[in-house]
């Protein structure tokens, strides 16, 4: 590999477990007081360690993968950029029941690597926990005015990759592109908690919010029944918790 190539990649990956961080610390900031939680990889090993009662979920999530040459089946977690979790306290004991709520994988762009998540939603849908990917669908932020575009296509006009997101995704969100200064991110959380307090009003619902995505921008996915904006991810997430609790 040429020091080049090398490169490419590193940026790459420093771009994708940043926008990893981003989904991680907005679930955190906003959904915390309401006892739902994103873990990333690194805090589930944590937790699993010395918790039983997440090693439990862990082990929930966990899907069957067999082994042709050794006649065998092991488990293992899914593409999981970031498990979402609700904390749901025993009264009168010490026990804690944590429910899966969803599993997020995170694409900065797909450049034909859709199929990642398309296959491990396939294989999370037994679990019936909602498998969903956040994207910034960043080749629209390309410097180059004549190279911008939106790999997720749109409604009227659907390219592959939208169709096969739709098809076997429980949600699609877009994000904005954050930079690596956390200023943008601060303010708009910040601007957020009184959305998602007019919002418990209406049970989450109908509420047409897009504080985390720059919509005005293009070019633009468009919204549909699938694709939504990343602040609908936290009303589902609400939405979600309290299905759990029926």
């Amino acid at each position: 590999m040429t020091e080049a190539v090398a490169e490419h990649q590193r940026l790459k990956s420093e771009v994708g477990k940043k926008l990893e961080a981003n989904v991680w610390r907005i679930i955190n900031d906003t959904l915390n007081k309401e006892k739902v939680y994103a873990f990333n990889v690194a805090d589930v090993k944590r937790w699993t360690e010395r918790n039983h009662a997440m090693r439990r979920l862990i082990d929930y999530v966990k899907v069957p993968v067999k082994n042709v040459c050794w006649q065998d089946q092991i488990t293992t977690l899914p593409d999981t950029d970031n498990l979402v979790v609700y904390k749901q306290e025993k009264t009168g004991t010490e026990n804690i029941n944590w429910h899966p709520l969803a599993i997020v994988s995170c694409k900065t762009s797909f450049h034909a690597r859709e199929t990642e998540s398309l296959f491990w939603a396939l294989q999370v849908k037994p679990t019936r926990i909602p498998y969903v990917l956040v994207t910034e669908d960043s080749n629209r932020y390309n410097r180059k005015p004549e190279e911008r575009n939106t790999e997720l296509g749109n409604c009227e006009d659907r390219n592959r990759v939208r169709t096969l997101l739709e098809s076997f995704l429980d949600r699609v969100y877009v994000m904005k592109k954050y930079g690596f200064e956390n200023n943008d991110i601060i303010r708009d959380i910040d601007s957020f908690h009184s959305v998602l307090e007019k919002a418990a009003a209406s049970g989450y619902r109908g509420v047409d919010s897009r504080v985390f995505d720059d919509s005005e921008r293009r070019p633009h996915a468009g919204y549909c029944k699938l694709v939504r904006p990343f602040d609908d991810l936290l009303f589902d997430l609400m939405k979600w918790k309290f299905e759990k609790l029926g």
